[in-house]
């Protein structure tokens, strides 16, 4: 009988193995298959890495069990090792000095959700518009350019007219805005992408999405400016901002649903997976619709924004091309940038990683900070960037 059970539980453990390595070898695959037409591959982006935690535990079990069986294992996490790298960051020296060197560049980027404060101890918004807290961390890094999404303003003067306060207020005198969603109450106030400079602008440019790329007008125009660095050379700074997957509560409490054995669960789950597969499909599209402009940029570039998609997705790959990755190239672990007011389980997953920093090869990253202080449902990224001479 001890027999009997230990061959039944190898062979359990055998065909388990051989399901979730299957599985991981597909999600492998996400960056190269568009979830427009492979409509699953967005949701195996998001598993990827808790699918690599599990083929990593079955490399030891078998190690442990059957040695000669762990090389199984062992080569689908070597087939794995591009999508590994670009979720996972190993860099021991990934302190952060808030003095930058000099002549070196200092970004951040940030998706300030239109400077609505989110209470660090109940991750409940605030009922109005204040940016206090988040100009105090802007002051405290004292970055040379901002790129922000989700950034609120009015075109009249008054307390909402954040344009006039980065630019007069906080030294930042040269701005490009986007006003793509207005306030339905107040349509004087708009919310967009927005990119603030201490370096003089040499041209600027917006690239609005079309309307079938930008389904319920959600999704926030991508701007570009040209600026003079050191007096000398010529940079281009992009931001912009993806289509989100727009849960709000009711779509949260749809999701304590989907685990009751009910048809009011299965509709749930149904119309989560729908909203959630459009937004995959919508960001795949978007991505190849920039990349025309990000590719044929006649300067050093540096991309920022909210991408709303995880490292391993479609959207990520087709954004990040041969860029570097700040957080890759000096911050350390899974780098998680976003906090849910809504939901308890989003705070908890560590893999949400969707703000991103990349440059071309011409800049070197000298040092990254993921401001993990909750203010924003999103983190502040920030990176000293470098650039190197032309050969």
């Amino acid at each position: 009988m001890a027999n009997f059970f230990r061959r039944f539980t190898k062979r359990a453990l055998f065909i388990f193995s051989f399901l979730i390595i299957t599985i991981f070898l597909l999600a492998c695959l996400t960056p190269y298959l568009n979830p427009t037409n492979w409509r699953f591959t967005g949701f195996l982006s998001l598993a990827f890495p808790y699918l690599y935690l599990a083929v990593l535990v079955l490399f030891f079990i078998w190690l442990a069990v059957r040695p000669r069986i762990c090389w199984i294992p062992l080569l689908a996490l070597i087939i794995g090792y591009q999508n590994i790298s670009s979720f996972l960051a190993i860099n021991w020296n990934f302190s952060f000095t808030e003095k930058k060197a000099d002549h070196h560049l200092r970004v951040m980027t940030w998706n300030v959700s239109s400077f609505i404060p989110i209470n660090p101890n109940t991750y409940r918004r605030s009922d109005s518009h204040s940016l206090d807290e988040m100009a105090t961390e802007i002051r405290k890094y004292n970055p040379d350019i901002i790129c922000f999404q989700e950034f609120y303003s009015s075109t009249t003067p008054g307390p909402d007219d954040n344009v006039h306060f980065f630019k007069d207020d906080m030294g930042y005198p040269y701005c490009i805005f986007s006003t793509d969603n207005t306030d339905n109450d107040k349509p004087e106030n708009y919310v967009g992408t927005a990119i603030f400079s201490r370096l003089p602008f040499l041209d600027t440019g917006r690239l609005k999405f079309p309307a079938d790329l930008d389904v319920r007008r959600a999704t926030e125009s991508l701007l570009w400016a040209d600026l003079l660095m050191n007096g000398t050379d010529t940079i281009r700074v992009t931001t912009l901002h993806l289509k989100s997957f727009n849960f709000r509560n009711r779509d949260y409490k749809q999701l304590r649903l989907i685990g009751k054995q009910e048809d009011l669960g299965l509709e749930a789950s149904k119309s989560i997976m729908r909203k959630m597969r459009e937004a995959f499909s919508l960001r795949a599209q978007q991505a190849d619709y920039v990349q025309p402009l990000l590719n044929n940029s006649p300067h050093p570039q540096i991309v920022c924004g909210d991408f709303n998609d995880v490292p391993n997705s479609y959207t990520y790959f087709t954004m990040r091309k041969n860029r570097r990755d700040a957080f890759l190239e000096k911050g350390f672990g899974l780098g998680k940038t976003y906090t849910s007011n809504y939901s308890g389980l989003l705070r908890l997953l560590p893999t949400i990683r969707i703000d991103y920093i990349l440059t071309d090869r011409l800049f070197k990253v000298s040092q990254y900070k993921n401001n993990q202080k909750v203010i924003s449902d999103h983190f502040a990224q920030i990176a000293d960037l470098e650039l190197l001479p032309l050969k």
